[in-house]
């Protein structure tokens, strides 16, 4: 399977682009920035996207044995796509829509704190946790979502063939 076209013509264009950015330093980021920066930092939030991204490999290539054998691929792709500096950025600037600079601060206080720590620590085995108290839920009603699936089917095929004799 090819992602892009010719390695060459991925070459070249990486060229062209490339002395137009090498010298260009980003600019410094605003206080707002930083503090997104700095919680991010906080809690780790690249080590957190790589464990995230591994635990849903897992539970992927635990029904897919073609994938299990690329797991270690998809790993090493997983480590350079959260290393990079656009991560951070991007992250950054998705706290930064939803927290003014003084929330960040304040998320940033309470992490350093004792519950702050333990709430860190804790928070991806509560969501694990909730994740298959989800899926215990779902599965013990899986054959209401059915009848409700099969109900709406039939009531939306009615529908369309009203529709059609009208």
């Amino acid at each position: 399977m090819r992602l892009i076209g010719s390695p060459l013509a991925f070459a070249a264009a990486l060229a062209v682009l490339a002395p137009a950015s090498a010298g260009a330093q980003a600019p410094a980021p605003s206080p707002h920035e930083q503090a997104a920066r700095d919680l991010i930092a906080l809690v780790e939030g690249p080590a957190v996207a790589k464990a995230a991204a591994a635990a849903m490999l897992s539970a992927m290539t635990a029904n897919n044995p073609e994938l299990a054998a690329y797991q270690d691929v998809v790993l090493a792709w997983c480590e350079k796509l959260y290393s990079m500096e656009s991560f951070s950025r991007d992250m950054a600037a998705v706290y930064m829509r939803h927290f003014s600079e003084q929330e960040l601060r304040g998320l940033a206080a309470f992490y350093r704190t004792p519950l702050g720590r333990k709430t860190l620590e804790q928070l991806p085995v509560v969501m694990r946790e909730g994740a298959q108290v989800g899926a215990q839920l779902a599965q013990a009603h899986v054959e209401e979502l059915k009848t409700m699936l099969t109900d709406a089917m039939k009531a939306r095929q009615a529908d369309r063939t009203r529709k059609a004799e009208s």
